[in-house]
């Protein structure tokens, strides 16, 4: 290099002209460049590499997070693909019925007149019934209010501390019977009442609301009694836990406490058009919540399948048989150690039946709702409603919306993962055909008693016929062997009380339950085992691979009609129907 730069200066003629240090730093410096240049050229690849495998892994990254993020939201369009949000399905029939409740119960009160003309005879009476008052739930925070049914029956009237009397004057025959002339007692509102819960009706708008004849105040009382013609009439009062005031009980009227329940009660059980028109709907509105409720748990299943804990092993039920979801007695499951909000809870399946009823404008239950997965459905009552649901779990879920004071109740039995299994098939259709039994002699004329005699034959039957049970029908039957399985009758009246008012022999115009059971109770099966006749007359190895299914209930509202009965559930019972619901199909 050096020598070049000597022969380059020779030739220009500037030999000497640069020393030869000069010189050297520009070898130097050609050199670094050269040296630099080479670098960079073997770097060039290697950074073209890292940029594409960043790139690469940023791409990666953001699919996997769109992906996640997509599925999430298909998750929950699929868990609340039946959440009718602020639509319901009955809405506009909802809304028809408001127009002719009031109505309804001055048809009650019409009624229940006329059945005390035919008993009373002439003379003027008078019906006063107190309605209940708020009760304390803590400090000064009371319970959800409800009005007393046999005052709700009479006046729809759903407030605190309201008393209603029904006056029904003298008369001689020939003349008709007059109109009942209802009289609606109320608290005199004060300003601190419009304060704190808003407004404050008067007398002629209570009168309109209630459609009765006239409204006073409850210390208007004294005036009302004034008015009374001579002689007083007899006053018939109610046992609904409600004192008559003292102005009546101390006064020189007499008191007839015993009659008029049993007459309400007579009333009450023959429902009128209207009762029937909303039972009706209101059918409607649990059966949309239980199908509703059904899909949604097959949903979160199918989006979120680790949400279901499965902690129970395989176990034989019958000789081909195997289930997964049965666990025998000597297995128990453990409740899950991850406590992760993943999971579905009973309690989740219990608030979106609310919701889903509330939508309708039904915003009370008539009872608790019973969500017994596993082996809370054992339970007959069971209202913890804290369980995690298990992927091969039966939920029992008993739940009715209330509204308007009447009451549904519909109870059914389905698998957490769509699917029954064998062994649940076996049990559940033991279930379904007993009650198909019943349901088939229910009509006019015929008794309680004579449906479950038909439900004790029916079940033992069909469990004896599928090897639950050994020896023959007849001793079975008369070993009551029945009742170690199905602990209750098989149905009761239903109305304005979940357990209405009392019915020994069916009629026209009865609206009941028909709800039959199959319950692998460890209480009940031990008690089953510790008498030996009992015992003998049992299949354990069956029935221990079932105590943890849990219990079985399928139960239906029915109007009784002049020739049988109308169901009034719509929401499928039958295995194929409740499997294609829960994979969204049209059962």
């Amino acid at each position: 290099m050096i020598s070049q730069i000597h022969n380059q200066q020779q030739k220009s003629g500037k030999t000497g002209q640069r020393p030869v240090v000069v010189a050297l730093y520009d070898v130097r410096r050609m050199e670094t460049e050269d040296l630099l240049a080479n670098k960079q050229a073997r770097r060039r690849p290697l950074f073209h590499a890292f940029f594409l495998a960043g790139a690469g892994l940023v791409l990666v990254v953001t699919i996997v997070v769109l992906s996640v993020l997509l599925a999430q939201a298909h998750r929950t369009k699929d868990y609340h693909a039946n959440t009718p949000m602020s639509e319901c399905p009955w809405s506009d029939e909802l809304d028809a019925l408001k127009e002719v409740t009031y109505s309804m119960w001055r048809t009650s009160r019409v009624n229940l007149a006329t059945r005390a003309r035919a008993q009373l005879g002439q003379d003027a009476s008078l019906f006063f019934l107190v309605g209940n008052k708020e009760v304390t739930r803590n400090n000064d925070v009371t319970f959800d209010f409800r009005q007393d049914s046999t005052f709700l029956y009479l006046t729809g009237a759903n407030m605190p501390e309201y008393s209603v009397a029904l006056y029904s004057p003298a008369f001689t025959p020939p003349d008709p019977p007059p109109a009942p002339i209802t009289t609606l007692f109320v608290p005199a509102p004060t300003d601190r009442y419009a304060v704190w819960y808003g407004n404050v009706f008067n007398k002629l708008e209570l009168k309109a609301k209630y459609d009765v004849n006239e409204v006073m105040y409850t210390n208007e009382l004294e005036l009302y009694l004034s008015r009374l013609p001579s002689p007083p009439p007899t006053v018939y009062s109610c046992n609904n836990g409600n004192p008559l005031p003292s102005l009546i009980l101390n006064s020189t009227l007499y008191v007839n406490s015993t009659y008029l329940d049993g007459l309400i009660n007579t009333a009450r059980t023959v429902k009128s058009a209207q009762e029937v028109s909303l039972l009706l709907l209101l059918n409607k509105i649990s059966s949309y919540a239980h199908e509703s409720l059904m899909k949604a748990v097959a949903a979160r299943v199918s989006a979120s399948p680790s949400s279901f804990p499965s902690d129970a092993p395989s176990s034989t039920v019958t000789g081909d048989t195997t289930d997964a979801a049965q666990q025998t007695d000597d297995e128990p499951v453990q409740e899950p150690s991850n406590t992760s909000d993943s999971y579905l809870y009973e309690y989740e399946l219990e608030s979106y039946f609310k919701y889903l009823s509330g939508v309708c404008g039904a915003r009370d239950q008539a009872y608790p709702p019973i969500i017994g997965s596993g082996p809370n459905g054992a339970v007959l009552h069971y209202i913890a409603n804290d369980r995690a649901l298990r992927i091969n779990d039966l939920v029992l879920v008993d739940a009715g919306a209330e509204y308007l004071g009447y009451a549904s109740d519909i109870s059914r039995t389905f698998p957490v993962n769509g699917k029954f299994s064998p062994s649940q098939t076996v049990a559940y259709n033991i279930v379904r055909q007993t009650q198909m039994d019943v349901i088939a002699a229910v009509r006019p004329d015929v008794s309680w008693a004579t449906l479950n005699t038909l439900t004790r034959t029916a079940l033992t039957s069909y469990m004896q016929r599928e090897g639950l049970l050994k020896c023959d029908v007849p001793t079975l039957l008369n070993l009551n062997m029945s009742t170690y399985f199905l602990p209750h009758s098989v149905g009761h009246t239903l109305g304005l009380d979940v357990h209405d008012t009392t019915v020994v022999t069916l009629r026209a115009g009865n609206v009941i339950t028909i709800e039959p059971g199959l319950y692998f109770n460890d209480y009940l099966l031990q008690t089953a085992q510790n008498n030996t006749r009992v015992a003998s007359c049992v299949s354990w190895d069956r029935i221990d691979a079932y105590r943890n299914t849990g219990g079985i209930r399928i139960e239906d509202d029915l109007l009784v009609t002049s020739t049988g009965y109308q169901m009034m559930t719509t929401v499928p019972s039958d295995i194929p129907s409740i499997q294609a619901l829960m994979a969204g199909q049209n059962p």
